[in-house]
């Protein structure tokens, strides 16, 4: 697995457009278009919570929240590199925690759990700091006695949140594009929010290239990624899914679990029993798994 920091990545991209020929104006606010000078094409690539998107109002956005509750925290531990899950049982119910290095210094950890075992902790009333305190004990075994921390980059503290789900009828009207998260969101989970929004660009590159026209340009490339998303988005909520319904894999075997966590994306994982299920993988191939798995 690779992996790199969101900023290094920023600072990639930011001297290619610059060697490119691109100006870029940091620290200046855009909520709509009268912000922006005029222009053949203005591309929304502002989050979720696209305020572009919404001041235009007539993509046919719609926004739904899943079910469970994540918290963005890191750790001043620098794991090994690899993918890691982490599974810890308490008396409300399931904890687990995506785990992955963010950098020589330190690593992401995720912490996410069902709404009825965030209540049961107590998480929805502690404040964020004492709850990366508790969370640094539900998982201290695995953070060898090492803090969690809740504060972000810019000195804010991390918030409880539900993955909003964005999808859109439209992709472009007039002159504006969306294009990543404005257009489409897919579930963390999945890991493939980011690698998603610069096939976005790339596609939108080709198809300006392409069509003499704006509208056939934009038209083409919201087909095109319409069409290739369909697998990846429907991957990604059936893995948000699985996460969501874990209470029904908890009581398999560590490796039909391991099993079933390795091929959740599976609409059939969903729908049938957990282990026939596990049945039906180990009769079509052989599983692997090679990410860690830690079950406490």
């Amino acid at each position: 697995m690779y992996n790199i920091a969101r900023q290094s990545l920023v600072d990639i991209l930011a001297r290619r457009a610059s060697d490119a020929g691109v100006r870029i104006d940091y620290g200046r606010e855009v909520t709509s278009l009268a912000d922006v000078p005029p222009c053949d094409l203005v591309v929304a690539a502002d989050g979720a919570g696209s305020q572009l998107r919404s001041a235009v109002a007539e993509f046919g956005t719609s926004t739904r929240l899943s079910g469970n509750k994540y918290i963005w925290l890191g750790s001043g531990v620098p794991f090994d590199g690899t993918f890691n899950y982490i599974f810890a049982s308490t008396h409300c119910g399931w904890v687990w925690a995506y785990e992955y290095q963010f950098n020589t210094r330190a690593s992401t950890f995720i912490v996410e759990c069902s709404p009825q075992t965030w209540t049961g902790l107590g998480l929805d009333v502690l404040p964020t700091d004492e709850a990366a305190a508790f969370l640094s004990d539900v998982f201290k075994e695995h953070l060898g006695g090492h803090p969690l921390t809740a504060k972000l980059p810019d000195g804010t503290l991390a918030k409880w949140l539900n993955f909003r789900i964005v999808t859109n009828q439209r992709w472009h009207v007039g002159n504006l594009v969306l294009a990543g998260d404005s257009a489409h969101t897919a579930h963390y989970t999945l890991g493939q929010g980011t690698r998603m929004a610069l096939e976005d660009a790339i596609a939108l590159a080709d198809s300006l290239q392409q069509h003499a026209g704006l509208d056939a340009a934009l038209t083409a490339y919201e087909a095109r990624r319409k069409a290739e998303l369909v697998r990846p988005l429907s991957e990604a909520r059936c893995s948000a899914e699985w996460f969501e319904n874990l209470p029904r894999y908890s009581r398999l075997k560590p490796g039909q679990f391991a099993a079933l966590l390795q091929r959740r994306w599976s609409p059939l994982i969903q729908v049938l029993p957990p282990r026939f299920s596990y049945l039906l993988l180990m009769a079509g191939r052989r599983i692997t798994v090679p990410d860690r798995i830690r079950l406490s």
